[in-house]
């Protein structure tokens, strides 16, 4: 209701709560359906505005349980009953995007530009600071991303790629020093003369294709020979204590 001063009355509509084992009370809005040709009523919710104070804020709330794994969640469906987005219990959001490549509904929609954005966030902080502003370059086909001070081109933000994981083994020409990750690093070659090395290495699906360099006598060659899911072979001339560095790449 409203005052000619004073605070605005409340209007509160709330289910009823079950007792014992019972259920609660259900509450739906439901709008008026139109008949012949006049169109369906529609349901509006608006927070109070405000001369110089702050407006009404509108706020919905799922119910809470004893597990936080039984809260509710906030659901938004279409009019054909798909749930189209869901705030789940655990703060994320759920998008029942698109899954298959011939689909012609269903997409999340970015905001584009026609070049570089060069506009600054005026809300970065607060309610906003754990997310982060986007824009798509309908011109030059970029995906841009706020990261204070600036705009940057996500693509363009990956670092070189390093072998990680189990260090990959070695057999063969008395070799030494092995350092590196499970698809790349260096050996000591033990041998002055042919050196041969098997190098062991995760299952890819058809084979690794291997490259390798005596960097301590450049001039001399060291080739792949072998090569399997789990493994190639590196073979070439070499002198002793050489460092052979080599990577390999699955196939």
């Amino acid at each position: 209701m409203a005052n000619i001063s004073g605070s605005g009355g409340s209007f509160a509509l709330t289910g009823g709560s079950g007792a014992g084992n019972g259920a609660g009370g259900q509450f739906t809005l439901t709008s008026g359906n139109g008949a012949g040709s006049g169109n369906a009523g529609g349901i509006g919710i608006t927070g109070g505005s405000a001369t110089s104070g702050t407006a009404g804020t509108i706020t919905l709330t799922p119910g809470t349980a004893t597990s936080a794994a039984n809260d509710g969640q906030i659901i938004l469906r279409t009019a054909g009953g798909v749930n189209a987005l869901i705030l789940d219990q655990y703060g994320n959001i759920l998008c029942s995007c698109v899954s298959t490549p011939s689909a012609t509904d269903g997409f999340s929609y970015l905001g584009n530009v026609t070049n570089t954005p060069t506009g600054v966030p005026a809300h970065t902080s607060g309610p906003y600071a754990n997310s982060t502003p986007v824009r798509f370059d309908t011109t030059n086909n970029i995906l841009w991303a706020y990261n204070f001070p600036g705009w940057v081109d996500v693509a363009n933000q990956m670092t070189a790629p390093t072998s990680v994981g189990t260090k990959f083994t070695a057999s063969g020409c008395s070799n030494t020093a092995t350092v590196g990750g499970a698809t790349a690093g260096e050996y000591a070659s033990g041998t002055t003369g042919t050196c041969t090395v098997l190098l062991t290495l995760p299952t890819a699906p058809n084979g690794w294709s291997c490259v390798g360099a005596d960097i301590t006598t450049p001039a001399d060659t060291v080739t792949q020979t072998t090569r399997s899911t789990t493994s190639c072979t590196l073979s070439g001339t070499t002198t002793s204590g050489d460092t052979i560095v080599w990577h390999a790449f699955g196939y």
